[in-house]
């Protein structure tokens, strides 16, 4: 039931990531902010989402217990 729930949250986010990035949202004033420029990194989110979830389910393949703790 654990993996069956894992798998429908993980297949629901890549959807639920385009819905949200396509809210209008508001800029905020912030001094530190101010100095720095806006960087694309979605890409890089994406990739270590999905890493950490592929590390996440084999480290579960060689230790059921640290899958039961996860879910």
């Amino acid at each position: 039931m654990g993996l069956i729930s894992l798998v429908l949250v993980l297949s629901a986010l890549p959807p639920f990531f385009q819905v949200i990035e396509q809210r209008p949202g508001m800029a905020i004033r912030d001094a530190v902010l101010s100095f720095l420029e806006p960087k694309e990194v979605s890409i890089y989110i994406f990739s270590m989402l999905w890493a950490m979830t592929l590390l996440a389910l084999v480290r579960s393949i060689k230790n059921p217990l640290f899958f039961v703790t996860a879910v």
